[in-house]
């Protein structure tokens, strides 16, 4: 190990990854690369020093630099964006003694790095004191052990100091749960009569009350400026709407012809009494005769709000707005008790048109005026927008009622119908199209076409004589070559006996070879399968007998199972090599190939 100067650094780092990144340096000296400790937080997250351990050699690698002795890490798997890696050295505390009688020299190297070693274990420590655990302030006074030892903790307690103030006790937690706040603007509350704490989000622009029941939470304020209390407050331009009761004795500003009830004095433009049912004269021009008889002479357009009974008769001009405390209807007779002139524009409350009713019709706006969309004579039929233009009745016609988990389909043209669902079905067509619910079979997600997952399925074959389609699973391919049909061989030579071409996919081969002497001894047969043309392989992957047979005995040789996994169309050979010293030879067989993927 070479002898380094050991500087002061904090032998603890941590990154905040970019996405796909794998490789991290590693600034301080290390030893070994057991020494590390490698954390990943996910983006988030809180960190957790158990869930975010990564292992050695399963979740990273480690290179080190042999002469400066840091290096780097390499995560097997890229970090996502945002998330936090640490790196830890953790040199271990127990050690093998380095100065043993008899084993070896007492060398400057064993010493250095004896001592560079215990300043390792000295920066993990003041790590541990300065960065890591919390601690004092450096300029306080605690009292040793009052402020120092803390008992160990049971399920649902936390540290509090004693009446006394001589240590710390554990204490249960008041109703034996606490979610004390973790974001940013949390309040901590008690949520029930058992001290149970939880937090309270804040909201904006808000205030913190109650309700009857005592419990808080936030109420959006109105307003700008300081709080309000209930004595003496100013308020600036407020908006109060209508207080039930008041008194306004030093108020000023207030508008007459809204502001006002009750009896206005004439020092005011009012009479000063209350006429109840006398007559009053004004100018010549209104007089009044009993509670509701009036007679108005206008000379000019005016706005008249009138009682609900009564009989309004104009002899000279066109009354043209009306305010009527009952609607406007007929008597009992034809004749209504008003007739107007022209339609109510919208903004008086009318339809601003001379509208048609029609039987099942619907009331809808244009820009400027209401309209009446005609009844359909069709059952079923769905009012749909017209966008910015009118409404209308849909073609289709939709049932007036589905009961729970229904389907809506075109069960004919424009007719809606409701398709209802079966339990543990998956919605198929026919072949004209029309869906329909069938039975699925096993458990799990549904299966699609491209590269799916099945566990355990059960898988039934045909029944009948029928061969698997090309590019199917059980596709079967073979090429035989027959005794009459025999390729001839030459001794210590191989030769191709016929050949297959398979197509992309995973495929198991096999095949076997007749050879056939003429007044011939053979002493050796070999036979194969390959991708390679008429090439003897490696003694492991063909067949071979050896030994003499008789005058013209031929023999035949199975070839050895041969997996073709390929992407692209390839040509699968038989092959065969037959040894012999006089006469001639023949050779025939079969090769064949199932598809298995």
């Amino acid at each position: 190990m070479p002898s380094l100067p050991i500087t002061n650094v904090t032998p603890r780092i941590q990154y905040i990854a970019v996405g796909g990144q794998t490789v991290f340096n590693v600034p301080f000296i290390f030893f070994a690369n057991t020494d590390l400790v490698v954390f990943d937080t996910p983006n988030g997250t809180v960190a957790n020093d158990i869930a975010n351990l990564l292992i050695l050699t399963t979740n990273y690698t480690v290179t080190q630099n042999p002469v400066t002795l840091v290096g780097t890490i390499t995560l097997n798997v890229p970090a996502n964006a945002g998330d936090i890696i640490t790196i830890v050295r953790n040199t271990p505390y127990q050690r093998l003694g380095f100065y043993i009688p008899g084993f070896g020299n007492f060398t400057p190297d064993a010493v250095n790095t004896d001592f560079e070693t215990e300043v390792l274990m000295i920066q993990q420590n003041y790590m541990y004191d300065t960065t890591v655990m919390p601690r004092y302030n450096l300029s306080a006074s605690p009292i040793v052990p009052n402020d120092t030892v803390l008992p160990v903790l049971g399920a649902n307690q936390m540290w509090a100091k004693n009446s006394t103030n001589t240590g710390f006790v554990a204490t249960n937690i008041p109703g034996g749960t606490a979610v004390l706040p973790t974001i940013a603007n949390t309040l901590a509350i008690f949520v029930d009569t058992i001290g149970t704490i939880a937090s309270l989000a804040t909201l904006a622009s808000s205030a913190l009350l109650t309700n009857g029941a005592g419990v808080p939470a936030w109420v959006a304020y109105t307003g700008t400026g300081s709080p309000v209390l209930n004595t003496s407050p100013t308020l600036v331009t407020p908006i109060l709407g209508t207080p039930t009761s008041g008194t306004l004795t030093n108020c000023t500003g207030l508008p007459l012809t809204t502001g006002v009830t009750g009896i206005l004095p004439s020092a005011n433009g009012g009479t000063g009494i209350n006429n109840g049912a006398n007559t009053l004269t004004l100018a010549g021009s209104l007089a009044t005769v009993g509670a509701f008889g009036v007679t108005f002479n206008f000379t000019a357009g005016t706005n008249v709000t009138f009682p609900t009974s009564g009989t309004l008769s104009t002899t000279v001009g066109t009354v043209t707005n009306v305010t009527a405390s009952a609607p406007l209807a007929s008597s009992g007779g034809a004749t209504p008790n008003i007739t107007l002139n022209s339609v109510v524009p919208l903004n008086l409350g009318g339809t601003n048109a001379a509208l048609v009713a029609s039987i099942g019709g619907i009331v809808y706006s244009t820009a400027s005026a209401f309209a009446v969309l005609g009844g359909t004579a069709t059952a079923g039929q769905m009012l749909q927008s017209g966008a910015s233009a009118a409404p209308t009745w849909s073609i289709s016609t939709y049932p007036s009622t589905n009961a729970i988990n229904t389907l809506l389909y075109a069960s004919s043209a424009n007719v809606m119908s409701a398709l209802a669902t079966v339990n543990s079905a998956g919605l198929l067509t026919s072949a004209g199209g029309v869906p329909g619910w069938v039975a699925y079979t096993g458990t799990g997600a549904p299966v699609l076409g491209t590269s799916p997952t099945i566990t355990t399925p059960n898988i039934v074959g045909v029944s009948n004589s029928s061969n698997a389609a090309a590019g199917s699973v059980g596709e079967y391919v073979t090429s035989n070559i027959p005794v009459g049909s025999a390729t001839s061989l030459s001794s210590g030579a191989a030769k191709n006996i016929t050949s297959i071409s398979l197509t992309a996919g995973d495929w198991d081969v096999f095949g076997n070879v007749a050879i056939n002497p003429s007044a011939a001894v053979l002493t050796a047969v070999y036979a194969w399968t390959s991708t390679s043309s008429a090439t003897l392989p490696d003694v492991s992957n063909f067949n071979y007998e050896s030994g003499p047979t008789a005058t013209n005995g031929g023999c035949g040789i199975q070839a050895p199972y041969l997996r073709v996994s390929v992407n692209a169309p390839t040509t699968v050979y038989l092959s065969a090599q037959a040894a012999f010293a006089t006469g001639t030879c023949t050779g025939c067989g079969t090769i064949s190939a199932r598809r298995v993927r």
